[in-house]
């Protein structure tokens, strides 16, 4: 007996019984196939030809996704690998690659000769996404369909926040704090949103691309300014930075005559050095109270009068004073 397709010879076999079998490679191709038996007949039997009609199926394949981690705005590697037990030669054919991120437009890609499709992704947001990989045969392949997925990983870009201040202000001024908010790795897009600095009291909010705000402290003393940012869409929240100030300005009192006793009702002149702030207000205290506190405005109280900056009504002190921080003026 003999096998033929179309015209293709296929194989001979001999008949056992009547019946014979063999078996032969089947088409590159999918669909029907028709398979022509011909017998060349014997001196006890005619010649005889009939038909059949085999489906070819497509060979099955297995499609590997392959999964991927990554930053926002940088490109995501979306790859898989198809495989088939079938030895119908090569794989060829393409891969398409959908996420199901929001907006995400499919990627196609064709296979290379070893079943590897790779294709690079971007504008996928933060978040955990599943990537699916379908092989898409082309027209007539003898390898069939097939579909894998995997999870890919987008993580926000790690920010860098920096903090500068003066090294000295005055209370109740309103002064420039300077922050810069950046890519940790300097590859990424410029970071956008707020910067806040804190501290001594009071806050204030700057957007990124200014670099700055303006602050007021209410009280002297020294002062730790905080600055924070919530980070956006692309950028983690980065780890707060402080800038610590310097300590506050004082007050030097001098040319107190320490050894010597007054009867009440003499003045007492006390001249000071202030180191800090340009100008304001210096208090004066003694040790009996506040009805020994003066306030002058200018560096030495006037000698040997009852102004408001002479303090009296006790025999012996040992001058204290305060004053916000500051520059130093010149001394008096």
């Amino acid at each position: 007996m003999e096998l033929w397709s179309g015209t293709t010879h296929l194989a001979s076999a001999p008949l056992t019984g009547g019946a014979a079998s063999v078996t032969v490679a089947a088409p590159a191709v999918t669909g029907a196939w028709v398979v022509t038996a011909t017998y060349n007949g014997d001196l006890s039997y005619e010649p005889a030809t009939t038909t059949a009609s085999v489906t070819v199926a497509a060979a099955a394949t297995t499609t590997l996704a392959a999964t991927a981690t990554g930053f926002v705005a940088d490109p995501i590697l979306l790859g898989a690998l198809v495989t088939s037990t079938a030895t119908a030669g090569p794989i060829g054919g393409q891969v398409r690659f959908s996420v199901d991120s929001p907006g995400f437009s499919p990627l196609t890609v064709a296979v290379d000769g070893a079943g590897w499709a790779q294709v690079a992704a971007t504008g996928i947001p933060a978040g955990t996404w599943t990537v699916t990989a379908t092989y898409e045969p082309p027209p007539g392949s003898a390898y069939a369909t097939s579909s894998g997925t995997a999870s890919i990983q987008v993580a926000r870009r790690p920010a860098r926040l920096t903090l500068a201040a003066p090294p000295a202000v005055t209370v109740g001024q309103p002064f420039d704090v300077t922050f810069a908010l950046a890519d940790a790795g300097g590859s990424g897009p410029t970071p956008a949103g707020d910067v806040t600095v804190s501290g001594g009291g009071a806050s204030c909010t700057g957007t990124a691309a200014s670099g700055r705000c303006s602050l007021t402290v209410a009280t002297a003393g020294g002062v730790t300014l905080t600055a924070t940012s919530s980070g956006d869409a692309t950028y983690a929240r980065p780890r707060r930075v402080r800038w610590p100030s310097p300590q506050p300005g004082h007050v030097d009192a001098h040319g107190v005559e320490r050894h010597r006793t007054w009867v009440s009702g003499d003045p007492i002149t006390v001249a000071w050095r202030l180191t800090g702030p340009p100008s304001g207000e210096v208090v004066l205290r003694s040790p009996l109270g506040r009805s020994a506190d003066r306030r002058c405005a200018s560096g030495r109280a006037p000698p040997r009068s009852r102004s408001p900056c002479a303090v009296r009504r006790f025999r012996s002190m040992s001058p204290t004073a305060e004053a916000p921080a500051g520059r130093p003026p010149p001394p008096p």
